[in-house]
């Protein structure tokens, strides 16, 4: 079984807007941190949750990416379990549906 966050690490990176970013499949799930912020890939619910929740924390990526899902994560203010949760989410919305099920042990 892989870990998100392991396979994460693994991933190929590629261009993508200007950014490095990590995939988690065909899809990106989020930006290796860079100084005091990373960025990841939720979906619209979920950003909202997050933002709503720790506005400190997590905030709209600029222009056209952050109305695609993409959210900066301040790293310094961020809970470590928070931001465990929030990667493992960006992964398993990028992933594959075989990464899904070899993860989740089907």
């Amino acid at each position: 079984m892989i870990a998100p966050l392991q396979h994460w690490l693994m991933s190929r990176r590629r261009a993508n807007f200007g950014w490095k970013v990590l995939a988690g499949g065909s899809s990106a799930s989020a930006t290796p941190p860079e100084g005091e912020r990373a960025a990841v890939k939720l979906t619209p619910v979920e950003q909202a949750a997050y933002m709503a929740a720790e506005p400190n924390v997590f905030f709209l990526a600029k222009g056209d990416r952050g109305k695609k899902g993409w959210t900066i994560v301040e790293l310094a203010e961020a809970k470590s379990e928070t931001l465990r949760v929030a990667i493992t989410q960006a992964w398993r919305n990028a992933a594959t549906k075989q990464l899904l099920r070899e993860y989740d042990g089907e």
